[in-house]
């Protein structure tokens, strides 16, 4: 796999707080939207091939295509466009100011800033948010924003919140 990816690319995967949008579910043109699309596209006409030539007692199973696809039709056109873009001020995280901050600090992400971690942020994010946003960041100073986009892709964007070792 090539490892190169460009600044512009991390930057519109990554969230100024480091959070990765590009995991997210809500996430345009994330992996969620743009693997939905993939499976849709392999899925075209299966639910009324299935329908067609499936014997009577399998039909629920049939059923259970059609939902499968109807909800990953859903996932493939995603709202949010991130924070950089300006997501319409709809952050998953309300009254965030991160963006403006980062912005005003002239870095691309908390970590990279000199005044990392600030009592405005660690007062601001709670609980399992927190955690992340601290844990995101110091990968992010200890090594690189490249490093730290492919730490982030590879690995699951909700489980760390149902996690008991969190």
């Amino acid at each position: 796999m090539d490892r190169n990816i460009d600044r512009d690319s991390i930057l519109n995967a990554v969230a100024p707080c480091a959070f990765c949008c590009f995991t997210c579910a809500a996430m345009k043109n994330g992996v969620i939207e743009e693997t939905a699309k993939k499976l849709n596209h392999y899925l075209d006409g299966y639910y009324a091939f299935n329908k067609k030539v499936l014997p009577f007692k399998y039909r629920n199973y049939v059923k259970k295509i059609k939902e499968f696809t109807e909800q990953l039709d859903k996932l493939s056109d995603r709202p949010c466009m991130g924070c950089r873009a300006g997501a319409d001020k709809r952050c998953c995280i309300p009254d965030c100011f991160i963006d403006e901050c980062t912005r005003k600090h002239n870095v691309d992400f908390c970590g990279e800033c000199d005044e990392f971690p600030c009592s405005k942020a660690l007062n601001f994010f709670k609980g399992e948010n927190l955690k992340e946003w601290k844990s995101n960041n110091e990968k992010i100073r200890q090594s690189t924003p490249e490093k730290f986009y492919w730490y982030a892709v590879s690995k699951p964007h909700y489980l760390h919140f149902c996690s008991d070792n969190s």
